[in-house]
């Protein structure tokens, strides 16, 4: 399963977007937390951001079944 995850950083605008082949949420989200923090983002401005699953494309979908 590929999960997509996006955020946004409140206090910057810098938006990010992160995509993992994972069998949990959790997982992915560590992962994106992870790479937020690369990327420069605080902590603070990490647990700020709302990390959300993006919606599955129709397209992405036909590919995973």
């Amino acid at each position: 399963m590929i999960i997509t995850l996006q955020a946004e950083n409140p206090e910057t605008g810098d938006k990010a977007s992160y995509q993992m082949g994972a069998r949990n949420s959790a997982a992915a989200r560590d992962a994106f937390r992870h790479y937020l923090r690369g990327r420069g983002w605080t902590e603070a401005q990490i647990s700020a951001a709302k990390i959300e699953q993006a919606p599955v494309a129709l397209g992405a979908a036909a590919v995973c079944a």
